[in-house]
């Protein structure tokens, strides 16, 4: 097992290309920068769509808003069901459930204890079947991008345009508890994590997301198409 390095420090300080010599007060030093494009290529980060740029790019302040739309399909295997039932003591980071042309609702707010952007999903399967997942993305200096989950459990995220596209890809599972943190096998995590983000013009976007298991194969899928807060 792979020890991982101790998260010094969550803020993510401003990209070093949008800063400039003493320009800045102490204060804006010490705020948080949510700014995805501190973790890709410059070249890469200029072929994603002014969309995505927006809606990623550097922020100051926390991003805050609703995104509505629909699961068009949200696929599990059954090992994945049983997965998502067994996660629910750490707040259940998939749905248990199945279905298409779900109503969703993603919605983003800043989580101060971590630093970090909650991305909260809504989905309403059925007037008795509606189920809220919860992640929140980290931005560090020590680790990269980061993605908790609950209960100690998250991932470590690569970040690269591909398509003019925007993708994330699971590096690695770890638990961590205080300043003590482990990465877990490979065989015990749910798999490498992929999920991509591609703008449709006019406010929508795209977001899909597999789960694949390096022994089971496909655990979970999502596929839906959501618009920008009017």
């Amino acid at each position: 097992m792979n020890v991982m390095t101790r998260v010094d420090n969550p803020h993510l300080q401003a990209h070093k290309r949008t800063r400039g010599k003493n320009t800045q007060s102490e204060t804006d030093r010490k705020r948080p920068s949510y700014d995805l494009s501190a973790y890709m290529s410059p070249k890469d980060w200029q072929r994603l769509p002014l969309a995505i740029q927006a809606r990623f790019g550097p922020h100051t302040v926390a991003p805050q808003a609703d995104y509505y739309g629909n699961m068009e399909i949200v696929r599990r295997s059954f090992l994945g069901f049983c997965l998502a039932h067994l996660s629910r003591p750490i707040g259940m980071p998939v749905p248990p459930f199945a279905g298409t042309n779900i109503p969703t609702i993603v919605r983003l707010y800043e989580a101060p204890e971590r630093n970090g952007i909650v991305w909260e999903r809504r989905y309403t399967f059925s007037k008795s079947r509606e189920t809220t997942i919860k992640s929140t993305k980290l931005y560090t200096q020590t680790d990269g991008l980061l993605e908790w989950v609950g209960g100690g459990l998250g991932m470590s995220l690569n970040v690269f345009e591909q398509g003019q596209k925007l993708h994330f890809v699971s590096r690695s599972y770890f638990w961590r508890k205080g300043t003590f943190s482990v990465t877990l096998p490979r065989w015990l995590s749910p798999g490498t994590t992929h999920v991509i983000h591609k703008d449709e013009g006019d406010g929508w976007f795209r977001f899909t997301m597999t789960i694949t298991h390096p022994l089971f194969g496909e655990l979970y899928f999502q596929d839906g198409l959501f618009k920008d807060e009017a």
